[in-house]
């Protein structure tokens, strides 16, 4: 599903003074990357000086001294590495779920501000991807969507389930007479006559349909 706002590219998020993008989660990387290299050379150079110290009471020749040095870079290099490396890590990863967490927030936020309001000021339900299982619901939904052909199709099979459903045959009448399709309106209530014999509207609105009908012969 595509987004209604655009991404900001990189220097537009750069120099975004309302901080309403972030460049955290597009510079993360490069920031590790550069850790990871500030860090072992900073271990190196961390474990070379304590292999300076030890030198001078583990040899006192200078091939003894750096013999010291070279055993301690070797040894404390990696016990200085990792443990810096592994906090380093775990702080951006901190850090950049507390910007996701932000990020997706605004993106709610935006989403949210686009939907349509109704009475009362409040916000109207997302449509749902997926039309309802039950046929009559689903005749509903695909007329509220404008999509007529395809709620009568579906009506026509909610008859064929249950062919003295009185509001199926209702709502394919709304629609036969929104088309302008007399006839298929006339069978259905005809149908709706048969029964409900007793609601008199079926009988008068037959009678208006059929002068529509002729009306429209004549026409022709």
């Amino acid at each position: 599903m595509q987004e209604s706002f655009e991404r900001k590219n990189f220097f537009a998020k750069l120099f975004d003074l309302s901080f309403k993008d972030f460049i955290t989660p597009s510079v993360v990387s490069v920031l590790y990357v550069g850790g990871i290299i500030v860090i072992g050379i900073a271990s190196i150079a961390e474990a070379y000086s304590i292999g300076s110290l030890f030198s001078h009471v583990a040899a006192r020749t200078r091939d003894g001294e750096d013999l010291a040095k070279m055993a301690c870079t070797i040894v404390l290099s990696p016990c200085i590495f990792f443990p810096s490396l592994i906090a380093l890590r775990i702080w951006l990863e901190l850090f950049v779920a507390l910007v996701r967490i932000a990020q997706n927030t605004t993106d709610m936020n935006r989403l949210l501000s686009e939907r349509p309001m109704v009475m009362g000021g409040v916000q109207a339900p997302m449509e749902a991807e997926s039309p309802p299982a039950d046929l009559l619901e689903r005749a509903r939904w695909l007329h509220e969507r404008g999509r007529s052909d395809e709620a009568i199709l579906v009506l026509k099979e909610k008859v064929t389930v249950e062919p003295n459903s009185i509001q199926a045959h209702d709502l394919m009448a709304v629609l036969y007479e929104q088309k302008r399709d007399y006839q298929g309106l006339l069978q259905v209530l005809n149908k709706l006559t048969a029964l409900d014999p007793s609601n008199v509207k079926y009988m008068e609105h037959m009678a208006r349909v059929m002068k529509l009908a002729q009306g429209d012969k004549g026409n022709h």
